[in-house]
């Protein structure tokens, strides 16, 4: 086995940030200096793929079927000021008596990578056709990357038989994953003068359910949303907002504190200019969080809807939430539901949803989960399949009917500040990996 730890050091110190308008700076330089070499050694033919300044690599060892497609990616999450440490320096410490790592991207999904990575020379050795692919944009959906790579093995035939994605986290094999789809709402500032008290007010994200900030994971019956309780406060007082300020990352990451500057109406009051677009997307995002409509699948997680980003952009109001759905592409529930919440509010808004590919849903009776569910049980691990609320890029072959699953190391705070993995789940993960192709293969000869 490889050290991981020293492979996973060396893929958290380049700048692999990604949001919807930058490619993460060091992407190509990760590729071609920590992960292309390896696959090279290891008998792998590599081609690049550039789309919009997103980089991402496909690498291919021939062989009999069945073909094995490991996926992956190096993009992550913009970190803040809440760490305790460098992020981009791998840190080693005890908790709970228990050797951990800490840095952004060990869980999501570096660590994932590297786990790939340490068990490529065990990978190499299995008769099947085995393919491993790495993207730099799973982050922002995926379009630039893993939907290039698809595309290109379409168009040569070559889709994979079977896909292991390690972007997760628990050391379980995920069989589910809901659709991802980003709702953008416009509204023009409309400013007007009103007498009454000036005030300010905080509020605080606070998540019970998981240790992770990943919108997708949010809980309305256990967490609170600043943005809904910021939307309840200034509707319980009647008050009119003036400007909203706060720690907004991206659609998918939970802000962690918002402040609203608002006024509470009063004959004795001073006059203050107001914002009624403000409180038009305010009263959108309130609503938007209680959304509900008809899914394709059964989901555990159900709907989930978090309004997460709120900003002035040339004289808009700008909101972005975060909807997670079984649904497919063809997503007219959803539509449905978003034209009756507009109907509700006297404003214009200007609407736009961007959809992602589809969702996850490979039965626990397919070969890929049952060879792999029995490496789990060897291993002394929980060998159930699961549902989990994030989305991967397994969705843009689970779309092509290509039984697909996901695992990843034990971690917390993904997408948080001191994002963190547990070291033993991470050293098993490389052994899980290195016993997959060949178990995949075995049972494959079986049927």
């Amino acid at each position: 086995m490889s050290d991981v730890v020293e492979i996973l050091r060396k893929l958290v110190k380049y700048d692999t940030r990604t949001n919807e308008s930058l490619p993460g700076p060091e992407v190509k330089q990760l590729l071609e200096n920590e992960i292309e070499p390896v696959l090279v050694e290891n008998g792998f033919e590599v081609d690049y793929f550039e789309s919009n300044g997103h980089h991402s690599l496909l690498a291919v060892k021939n062989g009999s079927s069945p073909s094995i497609l490991y996926s992956g990616h190096v993009d992550v999450v913009p970190w803040d000021d809440r760490w305790h440490t460098d992020p981009q320096v791998l840190t080693s410490k005890e908790e709970s008596g228990e050797e951990v790592l800490v840095g952004r991207g060990v869980t999501d999904m570096k660590g994932g990578v590297g786990a790939m990575i340490a068990a490529l020379p065990e990978l190499a050795k299995c008769k099947s056709k085995i393919l491993f692919s790495i993207s730099s944009d799973e982050e922002i959906g995926g379009q630039n990357g893993t939907k290039i790579i698809v595309d290109h093995l379409v168009a040569e035939n070559s889709l994979p038989d079977y896909v292991l994605t390690g972007d997760a986290s628990g050391f379980e094999i995920i069989t589910r994953r809901r659709n991802v789809f980003d709702v953008v709402m416009k509204s023009k500032k409309i400013t007007k003068k009103i007498n009454g008290f000036k005030a300010k007010k905080t509020f605080q994200t606070t998540i019970k359910s998981s240790a992770t900030s990943h919108a997708a994971y949010f809980r309305k019956e256990q967490d609170t949303h600043c943005v809904k309780l910021a939307v309840d406060y200034i509707l319980d007082q009647n008050a009119y907002p003036i400007g909203i300020s706060g720690k907004f990352v991206k659609v998918n990451v939970l802000p962690d504190t918002i402040e609203v500057e608002f006024v509470i109406p009063s004959d004795d009051g001073e006059e203050h200019e107001v914002d009624h677009g403000l409180l038009h997307i305010l009263q959108l995002a309130g609503k938007l969080m209680e959304i509900q409509f008809e899914t394709e699948a059964e989901s555990d997680y159900g709907i989930n809807s978090t309004a997460n980003v709120i900003e002035e952009v040339d004289g808009y109001w700008r909101l972005q939430v975060d909807i997670r759905a079984m649904l497919s592409e063809s997503s007219d529930e959803l539509d449905g539901a978003l034209l009756l919440i507009l109907d509700d509010i006297s404003s214009d808004f200007e609407v736009e949803v961007n959809k992602s590919v589809g969702y996850i849903a490979t039965p626990d009776d397919s070969p890929l989960v049952t060879a792999t569910t029995k490496i789990l049980d060897k291993m002394g691990y929980s060998n159930k399949s699961a549902e989990r609320g994030g989305a991967t890029d397994g969705r843009f072959f689970a779309q092509h009917k290509i039984q697909t699953i996901d695992i990843g190391p034990i971690g917390w705070n993904v997408h948080g500040p001191n994002e963190t993995v547990l070291l033993k789940s991470l050293k098993d993960l490389v052994t899980f990996f290195e016993k997959s192709s060949h178990a995949i293969l075995n049972d494959y000869r079986k049927e």
